[in-house]
């Protein structure tokens, strides 16, 4: 689960929220984490990552960019089903 950012910060997608088995973590994003891009689009709400990942198949490779505590941090997703 994730969710936007404070109006004060315009770039972003707070993690709040995750289901241990799911691609995500497998991916080693974590709670806290800010989701800032996806396939090399700039996330600025929850709804632009949402989108992003619907249209992702089972078996894509999503490229990531999260910031964790000030760094940010390149990585790749690979879409699995819901668990």
């Amino acid at each position: 689960y994730i969710r936007p950012m404070s109006k004060f910060d315009s770039v972003g997608a707070l993690v709040d929220q995750m289901d241990r088995r799911g691609p995500a973590w497998q991916a080693g994003i974590r709670p806290g984490d800010i989701i800032r891009e996806v396939s090399g689009k700039k996330i600025r709400t929850r709804k632009e990552a949402d989108d992003l990942i619907a249209v992702a198949k089972i078996g894509d490779h999503l490229s990531v960019v999260v910031e964790r505590e000030g760094e940010l941090y390149k990585g790749e997703i690979t879409v699995g089903e819901k668990p």
